[in-house]
Formats: C-alpha cells, sequence, structure tokens
C-alpha cells in the first residue's frame, strides 16, 4: 500500500537555522549543550544491487513528536543529521521509482533509532525496493481512444474476518491519450477498474439508452469478481494493460418512502464504495435516480445531506435495501423509512449493587454499522445509559470499559450479543444491558530481536478469534508492550515494523500463521515474547492474498 509522508521539523533540529549569536545562552553552557547533541548518519542503497542512491528524501521524526526533519541523500547515497536532541526517533525514506519505506529496514534492525546524549551513530543502511509499475490506457470497445477521461483505481482484493472486501490502493486520472501509470509499487498482486467520465465530469457517457458507458475491471469484465488479475514482481513493470470500457444500458431506478419529511434524500451505494450519483431529493414521497449502471446496491435514505449542520437531538429519519440492477428500469421500490432508534439501558458491575456503581472512571460505547456513521451514546453516574438517532439497522456496540475492568456479557431483548451485532428488532425489544467485570487481565511482553535484543517502535496487534478488528499498539524504548481490560480467553499477538501500515481488519487474516497465542486468566497477567515479522515478509504475505 502506499502512503503519504509529511515532511516535519525536529524541535532539536530547529537551532541550525538560529544566527550565532542571537541567544542569550552562555558560550560554555552552549558548548555543553552541544556536547550532548547526538549525530546520525548513513546511506541509502538498493535492495537488488547495493548500489547507492541519490535523491532520496530521508525524514528524521522523534516518536513523541510531531515534527521532523527532512535531508536528501547525495550522489554516493549518503546523508547525515546534525545536533539531535537524544531520544528515540523514527526514519521514513521516500525516491521516485522505489516503495517507500517507513522504518529503519534493515536486517535484526529496529525501525525505531535510539540516540543517547553525545552519540556519534554512522552505521544505518537503508535498503530501498524497486518499485513495480503498471501503465496502460482506457480504450473503448473497439480498441480505439474513447472521448471523455477516466479514473482508473489500483486495487488490492483481500480476504478478512468479516468477509472479502475490496481495498484501494492508488488511483490516477487519464490522459490525452487515454493512458495511466501507477509506479512504485510493491511486488504483489492488483486489480485495474475504470471509471468512465463525460465532457461534463459525470462517471457515465450517456448517448442513449442501450449506449452508456460502464465502469468497467481489467480487461473488459462488468464486475470485481471476474477481473483479471496483474501480477508485478519488485521493480516489474507490466505495460499494455488496457481496458476496454463496456457498453451497457443504464437504467433508472425509481419508488416511493413510506415517510416523505422535508429534507429526506435518496442515494445508493455501490459495493465498491462509491456513490454513482448525487443524492435525489425526495418529491411528494417519490424518487428517481437515472443513468444507474448493472450491479448491486445499498439504497439509503436520510434526511440529512452529508456535511449538513444539525443538532445531536434532532430527529433523524433512516432507511436502508439492498437492490441489484440489471438491464431493467426499477420502478417500483418502495422503501420504508423510519426514526432513528433511542436506545436507553444500563451498565452494572458484577458483584455490586446496582443502584450505584463503583469504578475507576466512567465507559464509554458506541454503535457501528456497516455504512451509516458511528452514534456514539452517553453513560451517567447512575450507570444507566443512552444513545440518540442510532439508525435501525444492525448494530454492533464497542464499549471501551474503565481501567481494571472489561466487557463480560452485552444483552439485548432477552438475548446474548457479546460477540456479535445486534438486530434493529433487539434493540427495540427490550434495554441494552452491559456487565462489567472488575477482574480484567493482561497481557505484557517484549517484541525482540534473533539475538534476544528489545525493538521499539514496532507495532503489536492483539484479537481474539471472536473479534471484527484487532486492539493495536507501539512498542516503547524497551521493546515492551502491554494490553489491559481484557476478558479471559485465548489471545493472538503479532508484531511488524511500523513502516508497514496495514488495514486492521486485515491483521488477523495476514498474520494467523505466524501470531502467538497467549492464554489469559481473570485478574491475572500474562506474559508474551513474540517474534516480529520482517517487511520482506510482509510483502510475501500480502502478494499472497486474493
Amino acid at each position: 500500500m502506499r502512503h503519504a509522508l509529511a515532511i516535519l521539523v525536529l524541535p532539536g533540529a530547529m537551532m541550525l537555522a538560529q544566527v550565532p549569536g542571537a541567544s542569550s545562552t552562555s558560550p560554555s553552557n552552549r558548548e555543553s549543550s552541544l556536547q550532548q547533541k547526538a549525530r546520525l548518519e548513513g546511506a541509502v542503497v538498493t535492495s537488488t544491487t547495493g548500489e547507492p542512491l541519490r535523491k532520496a528524501e530521508i525524514t528524521l521524526r522523534a516518536t513523541n513528536s510531531n515534527r521532523g526533519l527532512t535531508v536528501d541523500s547525495d550522489a554516493e547515497g549518503k546523508f547525515s543529521f546534525e545536533d539531535i536532541e537524544p531520544g528515540l526517533y523514527y526514519l521514513s525514506i521516500t525516491r521516485a521509482g522505489y516503495v517507500p519505506q517507513h522504518g529503519y529496514r534493515s536486517k535484526n534492525a529496529s525501525p525505531a533509532i535510539q540516540l543517547d546524549p553525545g552519540q556519534q551513530k554512522k552505521d544505518v543502511v537503508i535498503r530501498l525496493t524497486p518499485g513495480a509499475t503498471i501503465a496502460g490506457r482506457v480504450l473503448d470497445q473497439d480498441g480505439d481512444l474513447r472521448p471523455g477521461s477516466a479514473e482508473v483505481r489500483l486495487q488490492r482484493h483481500v480476504r478478512t474476518t468479516s468477509g472479502r472486501k475490496v481495498s484501494d490502493v492508488d488511483s490516477a486520472d487519464t490522459n490525452a491519450e487515454g493512458g495511466f501509470v501507477f509506479t512504485g509499487l510493491a511486488a504483489g498482486r492488483y486489480y485495474l477498474v475504470a471509471y468512465p467520465r463525460g465532457p461534463g465530469g459525470s462517471y457515465q457517457i450517456r448517448r442513449s439508452p442501450e449506449d452508456t458507458d460502464m465502469v468497467t475491471y481489467y480487461p473488459d469484465a462488468p464486475a470485481a469478481e471476474s477481473a483479471v488479475p496483474i501480477e508485478v514482481p519488485a521493480g516489474g513493470e507490466f505495460r499494455g494493460a488496457d481496458l476496454r470500457i463496456r457498453k451497457g444500458r443504464a437504467v433508472h431506478v425509481r419508488g416511493r418512502v413510506s415517510n416523505s419529511a422535508p429534507g429526506l434524500t435518496v442515494v445508493l451505494h455501490s459495493a465498491a464504495g462509491i456513490h454513482n450519483a448525487p443524492p435525489v431529493l425526495v418529491r411528494s414521497g417519490a424518487f428517481d435516480i437515472p443513468n444507474v449502471p448493472p450491479g448491486p446496491y445499498d439504497l439509503i435514505a436520510g434526511n440529512f445531506l452529508p456535511g449538513q449542520a444539525r443538532s445531536a437531538n434532532d430527529a433523524r429519519l433512516h432507511g436502508q435495501a439492498t437492490i441489484t440492477v440489471d438491464q431493467m428500469d426499477l420502478n417500483d421500490i418502495e422503501l420504508a423509512v423510519r426514526p432513528a432508534l433511542t436506545i436507553t439501558g444500563k451498565f452494572r458491575v458484577d458483584g455490586q449493587a446496582e443502584a450505584q456503581p463503583q469504578w475507576p472512571s466512567r465507559p464509554s460505547f458506541r454503535f457501528r454499522s456497516e455504512i451509516t456513521p458511528f452514534a456514539a451514546g452517553e453513560v451517567f453516574a447512575d450507570g444507566s445509559l443512552r444513545a440518540v438517532n442510532v439508525p435501525p439497522v444492525e448494530q454492533r456496540i464497542e464499549v471501551t470499559p474503565p481501567p481494571g475492568m472489561y466487557v463480560k456479557s452485552i444483552r439485548a431483548g432477552g438475548q446474548d450479543y457479546t460477540h456479535t451485532a445486534i438486530a434493529s428488532a433487539a434493540l427495540e425489544a427490550g434495554p441494552l444491558e452491559i456487565l462489567l467485570s472488575p477482574n480484567a487481565g493482561e497481557i505484557a511482553g517484549a517484541v525482540r530481536d534473533e539475538k534476544g535484543d528489545p525493538i521499539p517502535g514496532f507495532q503489536v496487534a492483539l484479537w481474539t478469534k471472536l473479534d471484527s478488528s484487532p486492539q493495536v499498539g507501539t512498542t516503547q524504548e524497551g521493546g515492551g508492550f502491554r494490553f489491559s481490560s481484557l476478558a479471559p480467553g485465548d489471545y493472538f499477538v503479532a508484531a511488524w515494523e511500523s513502516g508497514q501500515a496495514l488495514e486492521s481488519t486485515d491483521i488477523p487474516t495476514l498474520f494467523d500463521s505466524r501470531a502467538t497465542k497467549v492464554t489469559v486468566q481473570e485478574s491475572t497477567r500474562a506474559t508474551a515474547e513474540v517474534m516480529p515479522i520482517g517487511a520482506d515478509e510482509i510483502d510475501e504475505l500480502l502478494s499472497k492474498l486474493p
């Protein structure tokens, strides 16, 4: 995956710009201060041949700061940072044509670098992997240049604990000749999808009901399921990835809603994660969405446009249905629109009287569904809870318990939903009951390299087989990590270089065979020694994802 790199300025490095003599610090104090500063130097080379790389941008950032300093490598690939405050730092490196690297990526090395007072660190060697290239054109069905531009998205298809999903890696607009190019890619399997635009910027060109340019997957597939993947090795090139835009019939989606309140709009949300048309205003209880290409959609109705200001207590309406568009107009859709839910209930603490729970701080909670926004709730001093404007669709409840406590059970309508989503009917059926236990366990441990040395600055994830996504943290200066407020059970822990930014929902699938299993009991601390997963191994694992 590709990620933007922030260019920052370090607190200590700002002294480089000071004019000599401008400071009121005495010469002796200034000399003593400079003696405490550290120096870092190294070189950037290619991972394949070891040749030096010039014009690489190297950014040094303190782990406890949002500011950093950037320098360029010279003709011999060398770089240096002078007068650096002692501390723990990250390195991030980019160069045109190479895979961006966020972390000190060399064998048996931490992505974070510890600089002690007065230290002169000179052995940093950064190996950049040549990036792969995918290039092609967007053409018409006959292989000729088509009118209008197109947006081409580069995607990975991954399997997660919640099922198969599309993950966008990058996007590009076609040029005047219909061409596009993606560079600096990690080795792996990719998919291409083109969204044709007309002169006005719309995603479809409507010449007639039967002659509409359709969203097309490489090389000429109507959906992701029938797309042909493109595999590229490190530094490899795949040119001639031409997409031939399919023709089809864009149809109307028409229907009525059960509530025609002022400001009610209807929008289509596609499986690819884009809105194929702007929200359509409901008039006299009816809606008409034109120019809809074939495919599965969620049809969503609401009385607040995106970005529209509203009070938290404003009554919100919501309607949702799944439809499949084919080659014929849909004219008779009936969409039930209902008021959003107001959920009430109670937090209780196991073994305590219900009147006044005793906890170090109040818990918090929120509702989450696949498409609708988060709906946060409120917890009162007596443990009662309330959430307003919760969309009446299947919801998951995310609870942050007080320190030392864990969520023992979540019940609604008399049924247990501790590890599953809750249907809207169950939320309406009765009060929500969340039981906390004061006997939480925890996991503490360290990430160590092959020599047994601790590694700071690594990402650490913790999950169970029942979790929809893991908890993620970062190892500290001594390589240590700690997860608290844990329920008893079997957990899995994995650690990897911070430079590898991954979708959290991908982690359990990606690291299933490399995770360390840890069993947690109530009121106990389990320990774990974790071997890190290297950047090259992550690249290999990512390349094997479907």
